[in-house]
């Protein structure tokens, strides 16, 4: 998806699967409302394998990083900058 308010811009560089005119701010807006609104449209059970991988990724922590370790951790960095903004929006 490719968001933009100039229309010359829009799969200028990469071609975009689902082009969309307009301000960015305006159109995500727009989406959040219809994603509030929506059903789903497929029942549970087709997507249940789906949240079974999440949850063994999830299981195995693969984010988990030795906290302690004299090298700088990618983990560690943005725990830093989450905690430093403490996630303020700007």
């Amino acid at each position: 998806m490719h968001i933009d308010i100039d229309p010359t811009s829009i799969s200028k560089t990469v071609n975009a699967d689902i082009p969309v005119v307009g301000d960015a701010r305006v159109v995500l807006e727009q989406m959040l409302e219809l994603l509030a609104q929506d059903t789903p449209s497929q029942p549970r059970d087709d997507i249940r394998d789906w949240w079974q991988q999440i949850e063994r990724w999830r299981a195995r922590q693969c984010l988990k990083y030795d906290a302690e370790s004299e090298s700088i951790k990618p983990q560690a960095v943005i725990e830093t900058l989450w905690r430093l903004t403490k996630a303020t929006r700007t």
